[in-house]
């Protein structure tokens, strides 16, 4: 399975997530990883916060590598 990094497309802010390296089968599926609601508040919070969760501010770029899905490194920036 394929690493992917996924990287803002829009200006980052202090206390949110600008890049997050995730393992997973597809573009879409590393996309949707990523641009999610926080399931304790669907809807209202990303989880990964500064990541829309449309996606709409979001790009994958594809790292071939091999195992299971899973987010692999996060990179938030602190204020």
């Amino acid at each position: 399975m394929p690493i992917y990094r996924i990287t803002r497309t829009d200006s980052t802010d202090y206390d949110e997530f600008n890049k997050i390296v995730v393992r997973a089968a597809s573009e879409s599926e590393a996309l949707a990883l990523v641009c999610r609601a926080d399931p304790d508040y669907p809807n209202e919070i990303q989880l990964y916060r500064g990541f829309r969760v449309d996606g709409s501010n979001a790009k994958a770029e594809e790292i071939p590598a091999t195992g299971d899905a899973a987010v692999i490194v996060a990179s938030f920036l602190a204020g």
